[in-house]
C-alpha cells in the first residue's frame, strides 16, 4: 500500500469526489458494499433481458465495466 495526496472536492458520505495527481478529471469514490450492490443489480438486469436480446451487449458491457 502507498499513500499519496489527492485533491478532495467533496468528502460527503457516499459522495466523495477527488482527483488524483496527474489526472485531468476528478473521480468518485464508491464504497465496496455499494459497488457490490450495483454489480448484483447489473447481473439481475442481464439475466432479465437475456442473451441475444437487443441491448443485451450494451448492458453486459456495463456489467463488465463495474
Amino acid at each position: 500500500m502507498r499513500s499519496e495526496d489527492v485533491e478532495i472536492f467533496s468528502d460527503m458520505t457516499n459522495a466523495a469526489v477527488m482527483r488524483h495527481p496527474g489526472r485531468k478529471f476528478p473521480g468518485i469514490l464508491v464504497q465496496g458494499d455499494n459497488l457490490y450492490a450495483m454489480c448484483l443489480r447489473a447481473d439481475v438486469a442481464c439475466e432479465k433481458v437475456g442473451r441475444g436480446t437487443p441491448g443485451y451487449e450494451d448492458l453486459n458491457g456495463l456489467r463488465n465495466t463495474l
